[in-house]
């Protein structure tokens, strides 16, 4: 309209009232008697000789794809009318009724992968309207970029019901489907930008359901799978070089959606390898376990797949534009990008022989440490916590992250860190080393002309120390600590620096802080039903802070798995460290409950007034 807003919707929303008040009005007999082919939206509908079958269908369409909730909702509604008045004339009426649920189509994203899905399902009608409507405008045409994610999403779960349907062979159809999205993406002009993400990412999806679509049995078509794969492969490289020659204005869409096509075709290319060697002979048989393995990005697949020695012209050149595309992905800050970025960096050094994949992350180490550009980029860091567990450089990346620590001088370099820790698997095998840089984020109070910034830093440490709390073994049945002389929360030192600060941020004032900080203690309490109380407890109520409280008694102190280990008393003192800020500078509703909680706790007992005043002596004297 004159005033940019959506007048479509409104027309969209008269539209189902419309059905809904057709199917009210005349009887079957009357709607059948309508012929299709005066109806313009019914030419889509092949084999459907029913216009109570195509209103049916679109309705479908509408309340699983519709940007609008009052539109997907109506939909529904309309849909419900129209079987309910006129049973047994569209395909699973009552099915479909039950799946296109008023209340399931409320949230658009379980309407995409859920209920159009589960539509699909019931029949080919359905499914092939909803495929074709996800290239339309309310699929890669959607105007912001999270909902072409989720469409991305509903197109792998479509694709996954071709080994369900007895027609063509799955992998020949996912061949058909990525060589129609390739036509698509030709055919586009350089402005479309948004469009194009959808697309790359549609594609991406595509080419990703495919080895799940493989079975054990379909290593014995091995001819007529390579056929496919080499076809799937020269599409997805012609994409990719189209990438690397672009020049858009917005960068960051492309990067993330070819990044998730490089993820896409890492498994592709494993089965490449494979195909290609079985073709000349050196792969005449093929257990189940090895052929699974390699259509999974997972350590055990290197060890079931050829080298890269035959590998054709085509997957050596996906290989190096792989490379190329992920390192300007991870030069961004856009943190899509990187999410993307990082997962292909993890798959494309999967499919390289170990000094290639080596080498590409010695590259990355040394993008860290240049300091040449006054942004520092988190994704070269955040890539290298992904490749950690599969690499022989482990301690030069973890040398590097130290380093870096010492070297970060703002609150947004030391949140990196700290998120690259979280992200990988950094921390099951080297806690002890990284227990200093956590306690150092645990005491991060930065401020600024925004606040209490720190606050940043001492979230993510506190999601590093659930890490390092969750790597503390313990017995199933008596929740005791099992473990050696050799493991880091052996050292009292080392697990008080974590643990004093973890109960300061568990009753200190900010929210945020508090609930991560809740989260961590409760790995340590291993009794299931104080662990249970604790947990379901809200982390600004009167609850909360008295079983806080009521955990530094020294009958509380079996609730912990650490028990046997420490004197948990020593750290008593620390509660109020953070509780006198809660109590003193919280929120309103946080300081009555704080208060009241202490108030509580020191009737309770005089042993309990002793042990509070004693806390806060030491405190002072600290």
């Amino acid at each position: 309209s004159t005033s940019g807003s959506s007048i479509g919707t409104n027309v969209r929303d008269a539209a189902c009232f419309g059905i809904w008040a057709l199917a009210r009005r005349y009887t079957t007999r009357e709607l059948q008697d309508v012929a299709t082919a005066e109806v313009g939206a019914a030419t889509a509908h092949s084999g459907e000789i029913s216009i109570i079958q195509v209103m049916a269908t679109e309705l479908v369409v509408a309340a699983s794809y519709d940007s609008a909730g009052n539109i997907r909702r109506g939909a529904s509604a309309a849909l419900q009318e129209l079987i309910g008045r006129h049973p047994d004339i569209v395909t699973q009426g009552i099915a479909v009724v039950q799946v296109v649920d008023y209340h399931a189509v409320a949230l658009r994203s379980r309407a995409i992968l859920e209920v159009a899905p589960a539509a699909a399902r019931l029949g080919h009608c359905y499914a092939e309207a909803l495929m074709r409507a996800l290239f339309g405008w309310r699929g890669v045409g959607s105007g912001d970029a999270k909902s072409r994610r989720t469409v991305a999403g509903g197109v792998g779960e479509l694709v996954n019901l071709f080994i369900g349907d007895g027609g063509e062979k799955p992998w020949r159809r996912v061949q058909g489907l990525i060589q129609q999205i390739d036509g698509r993406l030709r055919n586009l002009k350089a402005r479309a930008i948004d469009e194009r993400h959808g697309l790359v990412l549609v594609m991406a999806a595509a080419a990703a359901a495919l080895p799940g679509l493989m079975g054990a049995d379909a290593v014995k078509e091995w001819e007529d799978l390579l056929d496919s794969v080499r076809a799937i492969l020269q599409v997805l490289l012609g994409v990719l070089k189209d990438a690397m020659a672009s020049t858009s204005r917005r960068p960051e869409l492309g990067l993330e959606s070819t990044c998730r096509l490089v993820v896409a075709a890492c498994p592709i290319i494993r089965m490449a390898r494979v195909l290609e060697a079985m073709k000349n002979g050196s792969h005449a048989s093929l257990d189940t376990v090895a052929w699974e393995n390699i259509l999974c990005d997972n350590e055990a697949a290197p060890n079931c797949v050829p080298d890269d020695s035959r590998d054709s012209s085509e997957v050596s050149e996906i290989v190096e534009a792989s490379g190329s595309i992920i390192d300007a992905s991870l030069r961004l800050v856009d943190p899509d990008t990187i999410e993307a970025a990082v997962a292909a960096a993890t798959s494309l050094t999967l499919i390289l022989p170990t000094a290639a994949s080596e080498s590409l992350i010695y590259s990355w180490t040394l993008a860290v440490t240049d300091h040449s550009s006054r942004t520092r980029r988190p994704g070269y860091l955040f890539a290298l916590g992904s490749v950690f567990t599969h690499t022989q450089s482990q301690d030069a990346i973890c040398a590097l992250i130290l380093s870096q620590w010492q070297q970060a001088t703002n609150i947004v370099d030391r949140v990196s860190i700290l998120q690259c820790l979280n992200r990988a698997r950094i921390l099951e095998s080297h806690t002890a080393r990284f227990v200093p840089l956590i306690t150092e984020g645990l005491d991060d109070y930065t401020t600024d002309a925004r606040g209490d910034i720190g606050s940043l830093a001492r979230i993510e440490a506190l999601k590093a120390t659930s890490r390092a709390f969750a790597t503390i073994p313990c017995d199933s049945k008596s929740g005791t600590v099992v473990g050696g002389d050799e493991d880091w929360f052996i050292d009292e030192n080392l697990f008080g620096f974590l643990y004093s600060r973890v109960l300061r941020l568990a009753a200190e004032k900010l929210d945020k802080v508090r609930a991560e900080a809740q989260t961590a203690l409760a790995i340590l309490i291993q009794d299931p039903i104080h662990h249970a109380a604790f947990t379901s407890a809200q982390h600004a109520t009167r609850a909360y802070f008295r079983y806080l409280l009521d955990l530094q008694l020294p009958s509380s102190i079996s609730w912990l798995s650490t028990a046997s280990l420490h004197p948990h008393q020593r750290w008593t003192s620390h509660v109020f460290d953070g509780y006198v800020s809660a109590a003193d500078s919280g929120a309103e509703g946080l300081i009555r409950a704080s208060r009241a909680a202490l108030n509580d706790f020191c009737f309770a007992a005089p042993a309990n007034r002793e042990l509070v005043c004693n806390a806060l002596v030491g405190c002072v004297f600290v």
